[in-house]
């Protein structure tokens, strides 16, 4: 694993303990915080927050309701509380899913427009691999994480139904899903009234839909995320205007599993009921995995119908609770 420290204007690249003794350490300090932001696919980096060595603070500014657009203010217009330590900070880590980190530079502040509010990005030098959409899309695409100051980032991995990890966490996670599922329409869950027979919750399959893998310093040991579902037959949904289709029961499932050196698994799983529209779900993107402070965290975008934010998760807490949240865009 690779550990990267920007500063203003030096990359130093750390390598393990067992390679090198005396790598610096991963603590920012109120003289070099870290600083992550969320990189969007067109190469916008949204700061939103930082690291003094002791806690996580917000201190880049919301998005918000504007009549007219924003001008976009130069690099040395936006203001001083804004940034860590006061001054631009104009070299950053660039961390893309499933890619290799890379150096990028900010060209210029720009104004962006998620969802129906307004904000201040960094324009920067970043090319994604993928298709930049047009700017209304919903939720934006974001490819990964942006970092200025002392942190050991691992790089995420997501994950396909061709992989090997897919059928295994598929199989790992039969069990824990099937008891959560039970537990939630002991309950009342909504909508888990048919779904609540032990036997036919027991016979059906659980289907993964997203996995995404950090791995540990230590090898043979991973961290997942997954989102996954269990359908049952449902009453038909009635559209506009009387006619009716087909609509299956879901048990939405998400969580974490850890796989353990001996191959077994850990997991905390987290089910809700819904239908064929997924009304009320909130999709989790996990963005990067990283050691601040000898604290692992994960950094992750939620989003929903109207809206997205961002987290800082802790990654030692088995409930992973948000140590920071802030509002990335919405619509009302």
């Amino acid at each position: 694993m690779l550990k990267f420290v920007v500063s203003l204007l030096t990359v130093v690249v750390l390598l393990p303990a067992s390679v090198s003794s005396s790598a610096p350490q991963d603590t920012p300090s109120p003289s070099h915080p870290l600083t992550v932001g969320v990189l969007r696919r067109d190469g916008v980096v949204v700061p939103f927050a930082s690291h003094d060595g002791e806690r996580w603070s917000h201190i880049w500014r919301e998005p918000a309701v504007a009549m007219v657009r924003e001008a976009a203010p130069a690099l040395s217009d936006v203001p001083k509380p804004w940034w860590p330590t006061a001054s631009p900070v104009l070299i950053w880590a660039a961390w893309p899913l499933s890619e290799r980190a890379r150096i990028i530079a900010i060209e210029k502040a720009t104004v962006i427009s998620p969802w129906c509010v307004v904000q201040i990005g960094l324009q920067s030098t970043y090319k994604s691999a993928e298709a930049v959409p047009t700017a209304e899309e919903r939720p934006f695409p974001k490819d990964g994480i942006a970092a200025d100051g002392p942190a050991a980032v691992r790089p995420l991995t997501v994950l396909d139904p061709t992989t090997a990890d897919w059928r295994i966490v598929t199989e790992a996670l039969a069990l824990p899903v099937l008891k959560s599922e039970t537990e939630h329409a002991r309950h009342g869950g909504v909508r888990s009234k048919k779904a609540s027979d032990q036997r036919e919750r027991a016979g059906t399959r659980f289907t993964l839909e997203v996995l995404v893998r950090a791995d540990a310093p230590v090898p043979g040991l991973s961290l997942y995320y997954f989102e996954g579902t269990k359908r049952y037959v449902g009453p038909p949904l009635t559209l506009w205007g009387g006619e009716q289709r087909p609509c299956d029961r879901i048990t939405f499932a998400k969580g974490w599993v850890h796989r353990l050196s001996d191959g077994t698994f850990a997991s905390n799983v987290f089910v809700t009921s819904t239908d064929c529209t997924r009304a009320g779900l909130t999709n989790t993107l996990p963005l990067a995995a990283l050691t601040v402070a000898d604290k692992p965290f994960w950094i992750v975008q939620e989003s929903d119908p109207i809206g997205e934010r961002y987290k800082i998760l802790d990654a030692a807490d088995p409930k992973f609770s948000a140590v920071l949240e802030t509002i990335g865009g919405w619509c009302r």
